[in-house]
């Protein structure tokens, strides 16, 4: 489990059998991306949040600037999981999940 400065946490679930230095490694690889693509600790919470708000409102009340966040965090997650499993074996039901604390 990768913890950003109590901001957030990373945890890779649903992997069976992986060691804990790979799932270790694999979530700080996500959180790396993540930081990388979005800005720093605090954009990623900012992107995470605009998400969350999109996935739970109405659209109708979402300024223009949460759903392009929304979206950019969707393509920016897909690229971090993409990274997080790099060099793991296939696991259908494994994901990353993002706590905000």
């Amino acid at each position: 489990m990768e913890q950003i400065e109590h901001l957030y946490t990373v945890n890779l679930h649903d992997f069976p059998g992986i060691p804990a230095i790979q799932k270790a490694q694999a979530e700080s690889r996500f959180g790396h991306i993540l930081r990388k693509e979005l800005g720093d600790n605090d954009a990623v919470v900012a992107a995470f949040k605009a998400f969350e708000r999109a996935h739970n409102e109405v659209a109708e009340d979402l300024s223009k600037d949460d759903i392009h966040l929304a979206m950019r965090w969707a393509r920016v997650y897909e690229k971090a999981r993409q990274g997080g499993f790099r060099d793991l074996p296939e696991a259908q039901e494994a994901y990353f999940e993002i706590r905000i604390h």
